[in-house]
Order: C-alpha cells, then sequence, then structure tokens
C-alpha cells in the first residue's frame, strides 16, 4: 500500500452535506504530503489531583528559570550600554 509514490501526494477524498434539503456531495483532489498517524494508548479515569500537581510543578520550574535567566545571564553575557 506504501509503495506507491502516489499514496502520499495524491489523495482523494469525498465532502457528504446537505443543502437546501438536497444531499449534496463535493469531490475533492487534494495534492501535497500525507502523514497517517496511529495513536494507542489506554484511557484513564481523570482526577484533579495529578493535573494540579503537574500545573504546579511546571510554573515552579518556569519561575526558576526566569529567576536564572533574570540574574545569572546579565553577569555573563556583558552589555555595553550607550552612555
Amino acid at each position: 500500500m506504501y509503495k506507491d509514490p502516489q499514496f502520499f501526494f495524491l489523495s482523494r477524498y469525498s465532502n457528504y452535506y446537505n443543502e437546501n434539503g438536497t444531499q449534496t456531495r463535493d469531490l475533492i483532489k487534494a495534492t501535497g504530503i500525507r502523514f497517517v498517524i496511529k495513536v494507542t494508548g489506554q484511557a484513564g479515569k481523570f482526577s484533579i489531583v495529578p493535573l494540579l500537581l503537574n500545573l504546579g510543578s511546571g510554573l515552579g520550574l518556569l519561575a526558576i528559570v526566569s529567576g536564572f535567566t533574570f540574574f545569572i545571564f546579565p553577569n555573563i553575557i556583558k552589555i555595553d550600554t550607550p552612555e
């Protein structure tokens, strides 16, 4: 199936919809690169506690990096300011 080079560059599909009470079909020929993505996994029960822990740790890391760049980088990189 993937050995045909036209599989990735030529794609034809149809779009069905109702317009003024009649069923209409648009035939579309698209060209370009086709990305085939397959996602597998197992869904779990949503819990607010891990979400808040991840958000809190992300904000904490952002604050640490912001402080690091604010205090350390001006001392490492000397910028001549015009007088």
